[in-house]
């Protein structure tokens, strides 16, 4: 079951990047921003989940490694087109 929750966030934070490359205006809208926002949510509570279960010794290596980079690039792309939103805001 975490493998294949693992992987269904994973691939749902693949799919927001790819969005992201072709239209990214539509992310930075409210309804875009709801689907971004749960998805990064979403990958930092179950990289918690992992985390918290590695500690009592039920190691997860590759689903912890794999979250944590597709969550870190979700958020990455958060800050990124903040800051491209805010310069294009800026210019006359």
């Amino acid at each position: 079951m975490k493998v294949f929750s693992t992987g269904f966030l994973v691939i749902v934070h693949i799919i927001i990047f790819l969005i992201w490359l072709t239209q990214w205006e539509w992310l930075v809208t409210l309804p875009g921003m709801i689907v971004w926002g749960s998805a990064t949510i979403g990958g930092v509570l179950y990289f918690a989940i992992l985390y918290r279960q590695e500690l009592r010794g039920i190691k997860h290596p590759m689903q912890k490694t794999m979250l944590f980079i597709s969550t870190g690039g979700m958020l990455a792309l958060v800050f990124l087109s903040l800051v491209i939103e805010g310069i294009q805001h800026s210019m006359p």
